[in-house]
């Protein structure tokens, strides 16, 4: 979904897009010890030096046919978040999210997450020394079959601590590449969300989303402060993709406000784009 983007929001968008376009840097990577949690088990991977913007991940791994959940879990489910306490000599850490893929819940709904495996990476920053300890208490959910269990998982990693593996830069440069890369509207490439348009009818309020695609099968994820839902509407002859998304349990006459994030996957391809509502509601 897009909207004409505001000056702000465009500036947001490429700052974003710097932060997550910035490589993984030629580093030695350690592990933390695994850590077991229900149905599943977690590590922590960071680079054993460096200063600046640097990258680690958080590696989730979960019983055979086993599911967890994306920041927004859709219809049921419980977020992924994580939370840095107790860390030392680092700045700004974050959790970033690999692009999902949508499951049914098992409970006759459709969820957003992960099957089997997820690495999440962290971007952080390093003092000049490069000395930095970090801790992440990681909670998600886990469900097999038809059953679900909240898991939690504190990791800690300093200078100096964990395992070597020759595959964990690789392991982390992979996770960073599958974060959806922030996208202003109608941006250059093969993947992009083109335009966005609010619907009124007799039924719930929707927006109408034009996007350029790179397969036959894209997926879009909508978020905001109202319950989302989208779906795909077809295909045009010029290339595009069209998407609906309803503003669930709203009414014909409702004024949609605030921000929403649409994430687009298309193939090995995935992107992110902030909507301001109020801004498309003035369109006619």
């Amino acid at each position: 979904m897009l909207l004409p983007v505001r000056l702000l929001g465009l500036i947001g968008c490429l700052l974003g897009f710097a932060g997550l376009a910035m490589p993984v840097q030629a580093a030695d990577f350690t592990a933390s010890a695994w850590v077991d949690a229900p149905g599943s088990r977690a590590r922590l991977i960071l680079p054993t030096g460096g200063a600046g913007v640097q990258h680690g991940a958080v590696e989730i791994e979960l019983e055979a046919g086993a599911k967890t959940y994306w920041r927004t879990p859709g219809e049921t489910g419980v977020p992924t978040t994580a939370e840095f306490a107790g860390s030392n000599g680092l700045a700004a850490p974050v959790l970033l999210f690999p692009a999902p893929v949508a499951f049914v819940d098992g409970a006759g709904g459709i969820a957003y997450g992960y099957i089997g495996r997820v690495v999440f990476p962290i971007r952080f920053t390093s003092p000049p020394s490069g000395a930095a300890t970090v801790a992440v208490t990681v909670d998600y959910g886990v469900c097999l079959k038809n059953m679900c269990m909240p898991a939690q998982a504190k990791l800690s990693l300093g200078s100096g601590q964990g395992t070597p593996g020759s595959d964990l830069g690789a392991l982390v440069a992979d996770a960073v590449k599958a974060v959806p890369v922030p996208t202003p509207l109608a941006a250059p490439g093969p993947v992009a969300i083109t335009s966005a348009q609010i619907r009124r009818g007799s039924g719930p309020l929707t927006l109408l989303v034009t996007a350029r695609t790179s397969t036959d099968s894209p997926v879009l994820f909508a978020e905001g402060q109202d319950t989302l839902s989208s779906r795909l509407d077809g295909r045009n002859g010029d290339g595009t993709a069209r998407f609906i998304v309803t503003f669930d349990g709203s009414t014909p006459t409702a004024s949609p406000s605030g921000e929403i994030v649409l994430t687009l996957v298309s193939g090995a391809d995935a992107i992110e784009t902030k909507l301001d509502l109020d801004a498309l509601a003035k369109q006619p």
